[in-house]
């Protein structure tokens, strides 16, 4: 008590200040305190109940994985068991088509995310085996390449006469003794069995790699997992003495069981009918309900540290203030705190009174002169951005913590023309005076500059980010309704606080109007809408841009206009910028008028198409672009075949109907030259001559757009739609299908379905 006492001021009153400030310190501790204890104690009583819930929603995601796996094995076992060469396989032991059998086993061995290590067949008729690397008897492989105790020659034969037609066998460990040294598979393999019917003569057997099935869809802290078939355990991890202490009987109406200082969190497939048992020790529950203890340790420390710094923080503020007061004693004004309680406040006030009067009446007129004064700085500053790029040390401001965002608009009048430049003009001053007047309104303080004929900037102060929502909000709702007139682009740049920050702000805003998009909507550009848009330069579009410009050099009107209208389909889907589109228009036509130069048309007529060329850029959409487009295009394309010579290319045509007509098929360059009696390079050459591509390219791009139309307008499977495009590798047509078109053929046809 003598210690407290020491700390605390001298001469204490119970309305002196530093009571006050003791007691709030310690009313603030006390309501701390009961708040935390409150939680601590509700939450400690939940702990228990989330764990459990925890392993349950874990156990029921593992069942669901498994059981998605155990359905796809078995569309993949039975589809390969239907086979022709497959179910041919027992009528011959000398059948000579075991390499492609085996070449299928291959496959599906390859495919990692079925999780199979082998599949053999064995056939009762020839009494033969056959794997992805050997043909053999059933002696040798299970007595010499699978040994197993538990699975002997006698076990696999007997499974001919069993009545089933998809069976899982329990997991265990095969030995291979092909040499002197026996060595044990180091994961243990799951068998699953495939029947055509029961009892059959052939069967066929997948090896699944149980370990890696386990890794792959039980993600969990205790990795414990057995699998049941009824009474029978196909697969288990946990050690044999858990395993074994497990309940009997997994009562119906319950998700776990207590039982031998383990939580046992079972569910039961639906389509395999198997039981899962995730094992959890209670001392891992147990420990994570130790964290109760600890908190409330950390609570009553962080509680006696409270008191104590704050019982120092008072002593240490006593003396100095005491010192302040005593100064201020012989002061003779004073301003009255009505209801004040501390004597210290009564004195302080009572001496600052007429201090307070004289600085109200000087900062008054101080105030009326600099709000003159900043306005004029802030207009000037605002100039001085737009001519020289940045601001001396003379010129800038003197502001800070006065949140402000720098608003850049942009006026596009839609309907420009000679005859209309009155009206663009009033348009343009109508929108500036609307946009001063709206942003004047919205904010505390806002100014507005012309920066160019249809370029509007403003400064606004801000009072919160949902005000600057509101303003944003309004002038966009009148703009779109005068859209047929013209619209609106606003850059907004992010908030900032300080004058120094002011051409910053500026930059940002002007970085973004090359981002606008490509409607004739009044559109808002943010540092938040930035990252949901597409890259200046849009690389998926180039494959059909040289496409495009072969057939323009060609003068081929039909085929290039097809092609214009793919590439500007597939930049308005990927919701391109207006850079996007003005890039891509002049890549296009500059090449076009480098074509009718090189076809020899005179210079007054390539003035005449760069006149038509550069209206292209008044067009505000896609649908105004493609209607003034596709006229000039089949212009240029008929210009250009007027000055070639009329010559039919044979070749050309014979290759691109042999591939149309053949898509299934394997098609090579070589077969190609025989046929047309040329060399496969000169060939390959005249192909890229004539149609921008090279061969293979061309080969692809059009088997990539029959699986397009299959995937959209058939309920076809992938792997079939595959094949019917010439692949026979599933891999090797996904990854070709996303070179060309940026998605994978699952994505594309719900992409398509969701755009229905």
């Amino acid at each position: 008590m003598k210690a407290f006492q020491y700390m605390l001021p001298s001469r204490t009153k119970t309305n002196s200040l530093f009571v006050h400030l003791i007691l709030a310190f310690l009313s603030i501790i006390i309501v701390l305190v009961t708040l935390h204890f409150i939680t601590i104690s509700i939450s400690s009583n939940k702990v228990r109940e989330e764990i459990i819930k925890y392993n349950t929603l874990n156990l029921n995601n593992t069942v669901e994985s498994y059981e998605k796996h155990f359905e796809l094995l078995k569309g993949t076992m039975l589809s390969f068991l239907i086979h022709d060469d497959v179910r041919q396989f027992y009528k011959s032991s000398q059948y000579i088509k075991f390499p492609i059998i085996q070449a299928e086993i291959q496959k599906i061995v390859s495919n990692s995310n079925l999780f199979i290590r082998d599949v053999f067949l064995y056939s009762k008729t020839t009494s033969q085996i056959l794997d992805k690397s050997k043909s053999t008897s059933p002696a040798s492989m299970f007595g010499v390449f699978m040994y197993n105790p538990q699975y002997t020659e006698q076990f696999w034969e007997g499974q001919f006469e069993a009545d089933f037609a998809y069976k899982v066998l329990p997991a265990v460990r095969f030995e291979d003794r092909t040499s002197s040294r026996a060595s044990v598979t180091s994961d243990q393999l799951l068998p699953v069995l495939f029947k055509g019917y029961a009892p059959d003569q052939f069967y066929i057997a997948a090896l699944m790699d149980a370990k890696g099935m386990l890794d792959q869809f039980h993600i969990s802290l205790n990795e414990n997992l057995v699998i049941l078939d009824g009474q029978h355990t196909i697969y288990s991890n946990a050690t044999p003495q858990v395993a074994e202490a497990m309940p009997e009987q997994m009562p119906a109406d319950k998700q776990y069981v207590l039982s031998n200082q383990h939580y046992y969190f079972y569910d039961k497939g639906e389509q395999t009918g198997f039981t899962y048992v995730h094992i959890v020790p209670q001392e891992s529950i147990a420990a994570q309900m130790k964290m109760k203890a600890t908190l409330l340790f950390v609570l009553f420390a962080a509680i006696f540290a409270s008191i104590t710094a704050a019982l120092l923080f008072i002593r240490k503020i006593n003396n100095p203030l005491k010192r302040v007061i005593e100064a201020l004693g012989d002061m003779n004004a004073g301003l009255d705190l009505q209801g004040s309680k501390i004597k210290e406040f009564h004195l302080i006030s009572d001496r600052f009174k007429q201090l307070v009067k004289a600085k109200q009446s000087i900062h008054k007129e101080l105030d009326q002169e600099k709000e003159q004064s900043r306005h004029y700085s802030y207009m000037r500053q605002l100039k001085e951005i737009q001519f020289s790029g940045g601001l001396s040390k003379q010129q800038e401001l003197s502001f800070t913590e006065q949140p402000f965002v720098v608003l850049l608009f942009e006026f596009i009048f839609k309907q420009r023309s000679e005859q209309l430049k009155d009206t663009e003009k009033k348009w343009y001053l109508y929108a500036k005076e609307f946009v001063d007047l709206s942003v004047a309104r919205g904010g505390k303080e806002a100014l507005t500059l012309q920066m160019e004929r249809n370029q509007v900037l403003s400064l606004l102060f801000l009072d919160s980010g949902q005000q600057l929502e509101e303003i944003l909000g309004k002038v966009k709702a009148v703009f779109d309704l005068d859209r047929d007139s013209g619209y609106a682009v606003i850059a907004v740049s992010s908030v900032y606080d300080n004058s120094a920050e002011l051409t910053k702000a500026y930059e940002e805003a002007a970085s973004y109007m090359q981002y606008q998009m490509f409607h004739d909507e009044t559109q808002i550009l943010s540092a938040a809408a930035m990252s949901k848009l597409q890259p200046l330069f849009d690389t998926h579009i180039v494959a059909s841009e040289q496409q495009l410009d072969a057939q323009i050099s060609q003068g081929n009107r039909t085929e290039a206009v097809e092609l214009l209208q793919k590439s500007l389909a597939e930049l308005q889907k990927r919701g391109s910028t207006r850079t996007v589109v003005a890039a891509f228009i002049k890549r296009v036509t500059d090449k076009a008028l480098r074509a009718l130069h090189l076809a020899g048309v005179p210079d007054t007529e390539l003035n005449d198409f760069s006149s038509a060329i550069k209206r292209l850029d008044q067009t505000c959409n896609f649908v105004e672009l493609e209607h003034a487009f596709i006229p000039l295009l089949e212009q240029l394309c008929k210009r250009i075949e007027e000055q070639k010579p009329q010559q039919s290319d044979t070749a050309i045509t014979f290759i691109t109907t042999y591939i149309k007509e053949h898509l299934a098929e394997e098609i090579y360059l070589d077969a190609l030259a025989q046929k047309l009696k040329m060399s496969s390079g000169y060939l390959s050459v005249y192909f890229k001559e004539k149609t921008g591509q090279n061969f293979i390219d061309y080969l692809n791009e059009m088997r990539i757009e029959q699986a397009k139309h299959l995937l959209e307008h058939t309920d076809l499977k992938v792997r079939e739609i595959a094949v019917q495009c010439g692949y026979q590798n599933i891999n090797s047509f996904n990854r070709m299908f996303k070179k060309f078109t940026g998605t994978t053929p699952g994505e594309h046809r719900k992409q398509n379905f969701s755009d229905q």
